[in-house]
């Protein structure tokens, strides 16, 4: 008879909706920061011009192609406006919405979650989903302002949130000497703290 194997730390907690809201603004944020960045500066610089054109349409005498140069003028500032209000409203609430209707169609979030960490790989448990992959076969380990993250791959992970794990040290440290053992990178994505080198890094502290 076998021996079943104790893991070296076990953890059982559900993702809330808002956990998972969280996660994909934390996401978008990460994925969508240059993209925010310009299309701000696209924004304001369609707004100055603008505004500019329509100075200069005002001072001007009136000229035949005054009414189609007013359009084309009115038209560059809605964009500008746009450009702005997208990544500050439009985005945010279209997120919110798509984020809410995937967790409440999602059985893995809908059930409790089961994480072992074992000496060789980790293993995780949702409802009748279940997965074990050996640690040689992660993508790493990333800890958020908000989360615990085990890359499974490039686009999948193991949400752990902070609010449903009572030690965050005690998970910081195992995921730091997983790291080294087994040369993955551990990510240190809190705000306020030191970027990690991609590798062998504890992200202790």
């Amino acid at each position: 008879m076998e021996t079943q194997r104790e893991p070296l730390e076990s953890y059982s907690y559900q993702i809330t909706q808002e956990e998972y809201v969280g996660f994909n603004f934390e996401l978008a944020e990460q994925s969508f920061a240059k993209q925010k960045k310009k299309a701000m500066i696209m924004g304001c610089i369609e707004i100055a011009a603008a505004l500019l054109f329509l100075i200069t349409l005002i001072m001007q005498p009136q000229e035949k192609n005054q009414t189609l140069y007013l359009a084309l003028d009115v038209l560059l500032l809605v964009f500008g406006l746009y450009s702005v209000v997208f990544y500050r409203i439009v985005f945010p609430r279209q997120l919110q919405k798509a984020a809410v209707k995937q967790y409440e169609k999602n059985e893995y979030l809908q059930n409790r979650i089961q994480v072992d960490f074992y000496e060789d790989e980790v293993f995780e448990k949702s409802g009748d989903y279940e997965n074990t992959l050996p640690y040689e076969e992660l993508h790493g380990f990333e800890e958020t302002d908000t989360l615990f993250k085990v890359m499974l791959t490039k686009t999948r992970c193991i949400l752990m949130p902070k609010p449903e794990i009572e030690d965050h040290e005690r998970l910081r440290q195992l995921f730091a000497e997983l790291a080294e053992k087994w040369e993955l990178p551990f990510q240190d994505s809190r705000k306020g703290q030191p970027k990690s080198p991609a590798g062998k890094d504890g992200g202790k502290g």
